[in-house]
């Protein structure tokens, strides 16, 4: 694939990013607290988990690997950040998760297949083809150091968010309870935040 159709796909990305977003806001995502079974056949949601999130790692891996580039340390640190994060996502997370009667629409699932197989692929593409500008000098660059720190905080705010709202409910307690503590009391949803930084 030639390096001008990768980055049109890119942008297409993009531009579906950016449709979805004006999409959400007259559509509540049927998902978390706002599932509903008008939106199809559901699924286990541990399973659903697992499934829609295993793509990501499998694809970046296989595009990283198969790749025309040299790999060097850099991309190597990039691939294993990303799997340190697909692990907590895929394994971790949803094994961690108290209420094993909870369900996911499929369709929701089948959204999260496809946004994961395109960003397994995108990402993996480029560092396994493209990434040929990280040599070891950049493990000294301002953005490397600042990028690696973002990450880092990112998944420490995740994470803790995460602790906080599977530990919201005592087992068996069911209803709506507000989170307290980490970031909860600053923004409403710190663990998408995290998830985003």
């Amino acid at each position: 694939m030639s390096e001008t159709l990768f980055y049109g796909i890119v942008w297409g990305w993009f531009a579906l990013a950016i449709i979805t977003f004006i999409l959400l806001q007259f559509i509540t995502a049927p998902f978390g607290r706002h599932t509903s079974k008008n939106y199809g056949p559901m699924i286990d949601n541990r399973l659903a988990w697992v499934l829609m999130e295993i793509p990501s790692p499998l694809v970046l891996s296989y595009f990283f690997f198969t790749g025309d580039a040299e790999k060097q340390l850099v991309p190597y640190i990039f691939w294993g950040l990303w799997m340190i994060h697909y692990t907590n996502r895929t394994f971790i997370y949803p094994l961690r998760q108290r209420d094993t009667k909870k369900k996911m629409p499929v369709m929701v699932m089948g959204s999260a297949i496809g946004f994961n197989l395109m960003n397994g692929f995108v990402n993996g593409y480029f560092l396994g083809n493209f990434s040929e500008i990280y040599t070891d000098a950049w493990l000294q660059t301002p953005q490397f150091i600042a990028g690696i720190s973002i990450f880092l905080i990112g998944m420490l705010i995740n994470i803790q968010s995460d602790n906080i709202l599977l530990n919201l409910r005592k087992p068996g307690e069911t209803g709506y309870k507000i989170p307290k503590g980490g970031l909860f009391g600053q923004i409403s949803c710190p663990n998408l935040f995290g998830e985003m930084l």
